[in-house]
């Protein structure tokens, strides 16, 4: 008799909270939920913080050797430095078809499309000065002289 007691009034107890938390949950409306939310669209910039230069101590001891660190000055920067341009390498009007396994010989043929006409080429081969690299079901390397060019499907 005592069990039941216990059990019925702890039923009781969770269909209470669970009451409590669904009336909390479903009891707001959208009006409150919009009046609670606060836009504030206008940000200043402290600048003072922007100009002002900060140096870093390293005169304290490290905790794992127990010995103070060295100070190591850093050089400034050349003020004459020189900028290669790079060479722009001449595009190649090349189009990655499709590959073509034979898993019994382990050999690869990549279908590909050179200045309007198809070529099927093994890794390796050299059709129009032009290398094939590697090839993959996504993507080929193409070597033209000494520049690289990934083509994907």
């Amino acid at each position: 008799m005592k069990n039941k007691l216990i059990t019925y009034l702890l039923i009781v107890l969770v269909i209470v909270v669970w009451g409590l938390i669904f009336m909390r949950l479903f009891s707001t409306s959208k009006e409150e939920i919009k009046s609670q939310r606060v836009i504030n669209t206008k940000y200043t910039i402290d600048t003072s913080i922007l100009n002002t230069k900060y140096t870093l101590r390293l005169n304290y001891t490290d905790p794992f050797l127990g010995q103070k660190n060295k100070v190591f000055l850093l050089s400034k920067p050349k003020k004459n430095i020189k900028v290669k341009e790079k060479v722009q390498p001449e595009p190649i009007d090349a189009k990655y078809l499709g590959m073509i396994s034979n898993k019994k010989q382990k050999s690869v043929l990549a279908l590909i499309r050179l200045n309007g006409e198809e070529y099927y080429l093994s890794v390796g081969e050299t059709i129009n000065e032009i290398k094939l690299l590697n090839c993959t079901e996504t993507s080929i390397v193409l070597k033209k002289g000494n520049t690289k060019y990934i083509i994907n499907k």
